[in-house]
């Protein structure tokens, strides 16, 4: 699990005086450690590490383009070398191919009315995978 990981790569980023790396480390850990002291918090298990750290890429992604709309280009430079290091301790992207191969497989009954339930099953079996590309691919099979 990322959790497991994330002490060292913070004393890493110390030792090694990465201030980009550091941030971005330190706060996947207080994004986990928020997740588990929310009142009725589900466990954290792999997926929603994950799910917390695209969040979090997002976030930036979108700090990006206004700090770029606003002329802060360094601000910007510095989200996106944490983008780098949050997608460094993300495991691999599912490919699409994959995602297409399997979603071939499990969809016997066509019709848009069954779009969420194969969706859903798709998001079990990939969690990692991007949502809209999950969509994407069933819509386009029904």
């Amino acid at each position: 699990m990322i959790q497991d990981q994330i002490d060292g790569l913070i004393k890493s980023a110390i030792l090694n005086k990465q201030a980009p790396a550091l941030r971005a480390y330190r706060g996947v850990k207080a994004a986990f450690t928020g997740y588990k002291t929310v009142k009725n918090a589900k466990p954290l298990d792999e997926i929603a590490e994950i799910n917390i750290i695209h969040k979090m890429i997002s976030s930036r992604e979108d700090s990006i383009q206004q700090f770029k709309a606003a002329g802060r280009i360094e601000l910007a430079e510095a989200e996106e070398d944490e983008i780098k290091y949050l997608k460094s301790i993300l495991p691999p992207d599912v490919s699409e191919e994959d995602v297409y191969a399997y979603a071939v497989s499990i969809i016997t009954e066509k019709g848009m009315q069954n779009m969420g339930k194969y969706i859903k099953i798709l998001k079990e079996e990939f969690p990692t995978a991007d949502g809209k590309m999950i969509a994407t691919i069933v819509k386009s099979l029904l």
